[in-house]
């Protein structure tokens, strides 16, 4: 009904199929990491090889006409994660990076995504 896959510090998420997330709940993800859950500074995570399909994202409610169900979301200071040869089709945008730093993103494929197959986000000053 949300997030499909919200991993821990230091995971490996790989070789997974995910289709339907963020059904019920909004501004989630397939893939969602963030430093949040995880409060030390760095994240050394690694998200590759794994198919997302039909991220819908749960528009009810809002005053934009848009879901923001990303495909793979980078968010709050996510930093040093490996985003490697994945593939995402039919989710708000494939990847989001949301005041994320400091990330490899490499070899992906992102495709029919509803707004942008990359969205880069900064909101704050990192010091």
């Amino acid at each position: 009904g949300y997030i499909g896959i919200w991993p821990l510090q230091g995971s490996t998420v790989a070789q997974n199929y995910i289709e339907n997330s963020c059904l019920v709940l909004d501004d989630g993800a397939a893939i969602y990491l963030s430093r949040q859950q995880n409060p030390t500074e760095t994240h050394n995570s690694v998200v590759s090889g794994n198919v997302i399909r039909r991220v819908v994202g749960a528009k009810e409610g809002k005053v934009v006409d848009r879901s923001q169900g990303q495909g793979i979301y980078l968010d709050d200071h996510s930093a040093l994660v490996s985003v490697l040869n994945n593939f995402v089709v039919d989710a708000e945008h494939g990847i989001q990076v949301h005041d994320a730093y400091n990330n490899v993103i490499s070899g992906n494929r992102f495709y029919g995504n509803r707004q942008y197959q990359l969205w880069a986000q900064e909101q704050r000053n990192f010091t």
